[in-house]
């Protein structure tokens, strides 16, 4: 009788026990999936507000990049039309003085500043571009035939140089240009293009040096040196850019002044990136 009395209450105590422990079971649960969802609702609220950063971010960049552009546009390309302008009318005026020897070499001299002028504003209409419309930037920032070391494109900077009036002497021995890396072969062009200019704007009337050998052996080697002919600056940002570019491709760009007040700029390109 006492067996038969005390088995209700043990089923009773039995089944309240089931159903707390599944309650207990199911808030656990409930509770462990809700941490889930705030973590998962936090993570996607943190990467909504770091999607709105960059945004504004890039937002501010380009709205920067289209003030650049505007004022590039507005001072730059007007000074080179200007240029050109100015350098079409003294030919015309030099082609009036006759067949001399000096008319002929006047109208030269112009046709030479007008082309490089308009070379110059296409350049700049370019880069303007570029600003503008950043998505279309890399494809123009690709390497090309008028961009890369060839051997067209390095007679063609050797001509500028010469035809500007730099007494230009010139060492050259390159081999098979055509496996060359495409953008180290960018980067050796501009190296030469810099490095003729920096000489022409800082040394102007010096006589300068250039020296390249390039092949799949040795790699790319570039060597520009003129004497200094007036004190303080010797580059301005256009060395320090020519580096980064070295370096970005594996290579290195040393520039400066020895005891002779010789002035180097040497690159060392890889022959492949």
């Amino acid at each position: 009788l006492v067996m038969l009395a005390q088995e209700p209450t043990i089923i009773i105590t039995a089944v309240v026990t089931a159903l707390v422990a599944s309650a207990i079971a199911i808030l656990t649960g409930l509770h462990i999936r809700s941490r889930a969802r705030l973590r998962t609702a936090n993570a996607v609220a943190s990467a909504a507000t770091d999607h709105a950063a960059t945004l504004q971010s890039d937002l501010n960049n380009q709205q920067l990049a289209d003030a650049i552009a505007a004022e590039a546009h507005d001072t730059l390309a007007h000074s080179l039309s200007l240029m050109a302008l100015n350098a079409s009318a003294l030919k015309a005026e030099a082609d009036k003085l006759g067949d001399s020897p000096e008319a002929r070499a006047l109208a030269g001299k112009a046709e030479d500043i007008r082309r490089q002028s308009a070379g110059a504003l296409d350049e700049a209409h370019a880069i303007i571009d570029m600003l503008r419309n950043p998505q279309q930037a890399w494809e123009q920032l690709a390497p090309s035939d008028d961009t890369s070391l060839t051997r067209e494109s390095l007679d063609a900077l050797i001509a500028d140089a010469r035809n500007s009036g730099t007494q230009l002497n010139t060492w050259i021995d390159i081999q098979q240009l055509s496996g060359l890396d495409e953008t180290i072969g960018k980067v050796a062009y501009r190296a030469v293009q810099e490095g003729l200019t920096n000489a022409r704007r800082h040394a102007p009337g010096a006589p300068v040096s250039l020296e390249i050998t390039a092949g799949p052996a040795t790699g790319v080697h570039l060597h520009i040196s003129n004497p200094m002919t007036q004190t303080g600056s010797t580059h301005g940002a256009g060395l320090p850019g020519l580096a980064a570019r070295a370096q970005s491709v594996g290579g290195q760009c040393r520039y400066g002044v020895d005891e002779r007040h010789l002035f180097h700029v040497d690159v060392r390109l890889p022959w492949r990136g």
